[in-house]
C-alpha cells in the first residue's frame, strides 16, 4: 500500500518548511523562497501505513486534490466547480487511502557516521516540480535519493504552474496559489507566458540556496518555519550538516528547463539532472546555453517526443559540444528509457495504478521498474561526477545489467543502444 520501500539502505524521513515574506508585492515581481519539502536519510523506523507519520502527507490537503482534478474538470461553471468538487472528494479519498510514503515525518536525520567522516556533511539535491504537480509528486525518486545518503529539497514553485501551492504571507496569514491557467489548456498558453514562469521559477530555485545556506549556518531558527503540524521541519537538525559545496539541481519536465536554466544562472550548483525536459520554454529565456560547465544529465521517456522538443534540445546540446574543448569536454549524458512515458518520472502510476493504465499515464513498462531504473541512473550519475574523486562511497548504486535492456544512450553521433 502507498508509495514503494526506497532502493537505498537508510530510512527516510521528511519535513515541511516555509518561510514567511517580507512584503505585499507580487510574486511574480519579487520571488522569494518558496515552501519545500525536504526528504532525508535516518535512523529512525518507518512508520506504519496507516499511521498519521506518513499517510496523508503526499497530498499535503484537499486543496491539492481540487488543484490536480481540475486538469480534468475544468471549473469554467457552476455546474462544473460543483462536479470538481465531488470528484476532488472522491480523488482525495483514494490518495489518502493509498498514497502512504514509506518515509517518517519529522525523523531525526542520520547522526554523523564514526567510521566515514565525509557523511557528517550529507551532499543536497534541489528538485523542481513540473506543470500541474507540486512539491510532493515526486516522493518516491526523493526518496530513492535521501535512503542513498542525500538531502533532497523537493521545491514547490509560486509562479501558477503548480496544481495548487501554498506559502505565508507578510502578516503571517496562509494564502494559496492556484494553476494561473486553470481554465485553458495546455496549448493555449503562450510560451511567452512559460518564459517568464520559467525566470521566476529559476530565482526562487536562487532563493531556496540562500536559504539553506542560512539554514546550515544556524541563522534560521525553528520560529521561521511557520509550517504547522506533525510534517514541520526541524531547522535545527540541519545546523553544519549540509554539504553545499556538492549540490544539485534537479527537476521534471517544466522543473527540468528549470534545472537547465538555474544551472546556468547560479554556480553554486555542480551537477544538473534534467528528466524529460520541456525544452521548447528555454528559447525564451536569457541563459548561458552550456549551463555552466558542470557535468549534466538527461533522462527521457520514450513518448515524449515531437519535433520542436527535439529541435529545441538539441540547441542546446549543440551548444554543450561546442562549449567545451578537446581537452575538457562538457560532460553531457543523454538516456531515454524504452517502454516509458511521462508521467512514469513521477508519483501519479504509482499511486493510481488502475487509473494511470487506463488514462495513458503510464507506458508498458510496469511502473515501478522505470522508477527504479530512473532512480538508479541519476544516483550512479551523481556518485560518478558530483564528488570529488577518491571520495569513499559507502554505498555505491550502479544501473544492473536487467536496466541496460531499457535504455538508450545517445552519443554526439546518433542514438545508440547502451
Amino acid at each position: 500500500m502507498g508509495l514503494p520501500k526506497p532502493l537505498g539502505r537508510y530510512n527516510v524521513g521528511f519535513g515541511d518548511f516555509d518561510l514567511r515574506r517580507i512584503d505585499d508585492k507580487p510574486l511574480s515581481e519579487v520571488p522569494s523562497c518558496p515552501p519545500f519539502r525536504i526528504y532525508y536519510p535516518t535512523s529512525a523506523k518507518p512508520p506504519a501505513a496507516w499511521s498519521g507519520r506518513c499517510s496523508r502527507a503526499w497530498f499535503p490537503e484537499f486543496a491539492y486534490s481540487w488543484g490536480l482534478c481540475s486538469t480534468v474538470v475544468r471549473p469554467t461553471s457552476g455546474v462544473r466547480r460543483v462536479a470538481l468538487g465531488l470528484f476532488a472528494s472522491l480523488v482525495h479519498v483514494v490518495a489518502w487511502s493509498w498514497g502512504a510514503i514509506y518515509a517518517r515525518a519529522g525523523a531525526p536525520l542520520l547522526p554523523p557516521s564514526k567510521e566515514h567522516e565525509e557523511e557528517s556533511f550529507l551532499p543536497v539535491v534541489i528538485f523542481s516540480h513540473g506543470l500541474w504537480s507540486c512539491r510532493t509528486g515526486y516522493s518516491a525518486l526523493c526518496c530513492d535519493l535521501a535512503s542513498h545518503g542525500y538531502v533532497v529539497v523537493a521545491v514547490e514553485h509560486l509562479d501558477g504552474s503548480a496544481q495548487m501551492a501554498t506559502y505565508t504571507d507578510h502578516r503571517g496569514k496562509k494564502k494559496y496559489v492556484s494553476h494561473a491557467h486553470i481554465t485553458e489548456s495546455m496549448g493555449k498558453v503562450p510560451f511567452d507566458e512559460r518564459a517568464r514562469q520559467l525566470k521566476q521559477r529559476a530565482l526562487e530555485i536562487q532563493k531556496v540556496v540562500d536559504v539553506l545556506e542560512s539554514l546550515q549556518e544556524g541563522l534560521l531558527t525553528q520560529g521561521s518555519n511557520t509550517v504547522k503540524g506533525n510534517t514541520k521541519l526541524d531547522v535545527t537538525c540541519l545546523l553544519h550538516r549540509l554539504d553545499l559545496n556538492h549540490l544539485v539541481i534537479a527537476g521534471h519536465s517544466f522543473g527540468g528547463a528549470t534545472a537547465v536554466v538555474a544551472a546556468g544562472l547560479d554556480n553554486r550548483f555542480k551537477c544538473c539532472v534534467g528528466m524529460d525536459v520541456w525544452w521548447e520554454p528555454t528559447e525564451k529565456v536569457s541563459f548561458e546555453k552550456t549551463a555552466g560547465r558542470m557535468p549534466m544529465l538527461f533522462v527521457n521517456t520514450e513518448k515524449f517526443d515531437w519535433k520542436a522538443l527535439r529541435e529545441a534540445r538539441m540547441v542546446f546540446l549543440n551548444g554543450r559540444e561546442a562549449a567545451g574543448t578537446e581537452e575538457e569536454p562538457l560532460l553531457t549524458d543523454v538516456y531515454t528509457i524504452k517502454g516509458t512515458v511521462h508521467q512514469d518520472q513521477s508519483d501519479f502510476p504509482l499511486i493510481f495504478k488502475s487509473t494511470a493504465k487506463k488514462l495513458g499515464f503510464n507506458g508498458d513498462l510496469a511502473p515501478e521498474t522505470a522508477k527504479n531504473i530512473n532512480s538508479r541512473l541519476c544516483l550512479e550519475f551523481l556518485q560518478k561526477n558530483l564528488l570529488p574523486p577518491g571520495t569513499v562511497i559507502p554505498h555505491p548504486v550502479e544501473v544492473v545489467p536487467e536496466d541496460k535492456e531499457y535504455l538508450v544512450k545517445l552519443p554526439p553521433s546518433g542514438p545508440t543502444k547502451l
